[in-house]
């Protein structure tokens, strides 16, 4: 699950989200990294008069109601949880799914574990808010983004505790006068900070309430943007406590409960209002914000799509650049530029080194060539495309990346090995193939109709529950989807011995492009979209076996 290291320096000192006005010590506080990336600090809880956080607009959720029980979702990452404990709150329960950073965790607050007020549990935070029995009044999410926008290959990770049904689970984990609340890193042209308030009001809709504006609070500094919602009004003390830390600290207030930004509060300027007018029009509901007419893609993540990070969309590039006054893309998301730019550096790679030389292999054969062409080009796509499926649908289902990828590839590279080996009983005749090649078809489309309401009904089993049920649903469709392959070459071996070669070349050529293909299609339409196309290569490998070179001759 990652190398954890911790380190500590004067120089490595913590204040995200801190008043300009501040004029204390920054502490140096131990950082936390996993595999080289910051994952988190690790605060002291001590008590004393303040706390660093409580000169951060990080203490908004603390400002309107002091919690009796707060739960912390990947409390690693959540410099808050020591701000909870430094104010006494009664009962804190951490969740955190790395074992090592769990143990440090209990390790720093070891005091507050022997009194019964701190308690960690090592699972994926997706899964305890689907078996969570209690519920809380403040529910507390780490900082998103990063510092001056999120660049790079970042906008390629999925996050499956920023998407429409983490958010709900969330929600429904609240009490009445409970409260959620999330920072993010301020950007500009505000695009992230967007889509995070795209998603608190699709929460907020979904929950019966019609005027999303009373329930939800936000201050803003010049790193951070802190945003709170409840599913109660957020009244007239809620505005007296955030005009007091907007006037103690120099915070702005981004979003006054029932009445909007505050004209008055222009301690941080841009260069316009965008922020502003964008989030007005998201929380009133004004679709014409998601639909299209902004640049960058704001709506709400779901799990279908989870890729909170990712705002650009390939075919707004030019407006998205004019966005950002002219600069380079450089500067954003560049995560679908560059897996758009991997695929035709390798596509054209495939073509030179894979397709080129086997070209002469063809012979004579003319247009006898063409049904072996799509034939095993289908079953090179359809496989990856599946593979590269299933291990980000299983990341949330069984709470790891590592999981789901050690578990899908071994599944289906035995079932298909079991299902290969099936088939050396098996006449390689001309209607074996389509039906082979029919039955996968069928299978895959009970398991796209299936999965997710299988999903849905067991994330809060047990752990190795879950991992033998997922391990079924891949076994039958991987068992069926390793019969096409041989089946097809031994029946070319028959009647076209010189294309075999090409057909090996072909296979593995549009496997190397099935990866980056699946990858970008999830990104820019959803898994969904994605399990269609594995359905419809196995399709098209029904078909070019019908007729020609594989099963008529």
């Amino acid at each position: 699950m990652g190398r954890v290291q911790v380190a500590r320096s004067p120089s490595l000192r913590y204040g995200k989200g801190l008043s300009l006005s501040y004029r204390g010590d920054l502490p140096d506080t131990p950082r936390v990294y996993i595999n080289g990336d910051e994952y988190g600090v690790v605060l002291s809880s001590e008590k004393g008069d303040s706390h660093i956080l409580d000169y951060s607009v990080q203490t908004l959720p603390l400002s309107l109601r002091l919690p009796e029980r707060a739960l912390v979702l990947d409390a690693g990452a959540v410099a808050s949880l020591s701000h909870l404990l430094h104010h006494g709150v009664p009962s804190v329960d951490a969740v955190e799914p790395h074992p090592e950073v769990a143990d440090l965790l209990e390790i720093t607050h070891e005091e507050d574990v022997r009194n019964g007020r701190f308690s960690v549990r090592i699972m994926d935070s997706r899964s305890f808010l689907s078996e969570r029995e209690s519920r809380y009044d403040l529910v507390l999410l780490p900082i998103q983004g990063t510092f001056g926008g999120s660049v790079g290959l970042q906008a390629l990770q999925e996050n499956y505790l920023l998407t429409r049904e983490a958010f709900r689970a969330a929600w429904e984990a609240l009490d009445d006068k409970g409260i959620l609340s999330v920072s993010l890193y301020v950007d500009y042209p505000p695009r992230l900070s967007l889509k995070l308030i795209s998603l608190l009001a699709e929460t907020i809709s979904e929950a019966g309430i019609d005027d999303p504006s009373s329930h939800l609070a936000a201050l803003r500094n010049w790193d951070l943007v802190t945003i709170a919602v409840s599913p109660s009004p957020l009244g007239e003390e809620a505005r007296s406590r955030l005009a007091e830390l907007a006037e103690t600290h120099g915070f702005d207030r981004a979003w006054v409960p029932g009445a909007g930004p505050h004209p008055g509060d222009r301690r941080h300027l841009v260069e316009d209002d965008l922020f502003a007018e964008a989030m007005t029009a998201l929380l009133e509901k004004r679709r014409e914000w998601t639909a299209g007419a902004y640049p960058f893609m704001i709506s709400a993540p779901t799990d279908d799509r989870p890729f909170f990070y990712q705002t650009l969309h390939l075919g707004q590039l030019e407006e998205a650049r004019r966005a950002l006054g002219g600069g380079s893309l450089a500067y954003t998301e560049m995560g679908v530029i560059l897996l758009a730019l991997t695929t035709g550096i390798l596509a054209v790679a495939a073509f030179l080194l894979i397709l080129a030389p086997l070209l002469k292999l063809r012979g004579k054969a003319g247009m006898e060539s063409a049904p072996t062409l799509f034939y095993f080009a289908a079953l090179g796509l359809g496989f990856m495309f599946l593979e590269i499926l299933w291990i980000q649908r299983f990341i949330l289902y069984w709470g790891h990346p590592l999981y789901s990828a050690a578990g899908v590839i071994s599944a289906l590279l035995v079932g298909m090995g079991l299902g290969s080996m099936a088939t050396s009983g098996m006449p390689a005749r001309g209607t074996v193939i389509p039906l082979a090649a029919a039955l996968v078809c069928v299978v895959l489309v009970l398991s796209i109709a299936l999965l997710t309401p299988l999903f849905e009904a067991t994330l809060s089993f047990p752990g190795p529950v879950r991992y033998c049920l997922g391990l079924a649903a891949i076994a039958a469709p991987s068992f069926l989807m390793g019969m096409p392959f041989p089946l097809a070459l031994r029946r070319l071996g028959r009647v076209n011995p010189h294309l075999t070669a090409w057909a090996w070349g072909i296979n593995g050529c549009f496997s190397v492009l099935g990866a980056p293909l699946a990858a970008l299609a999830a990104m820019q339409f959803g898994f969904t979209v994605l399990g269609w196309g594995v359905v419809a290569a196995y399709l098209a490998a029904f078909v070019s076996a019908l007729p020609g070179t594989l099963s008529n001759r």
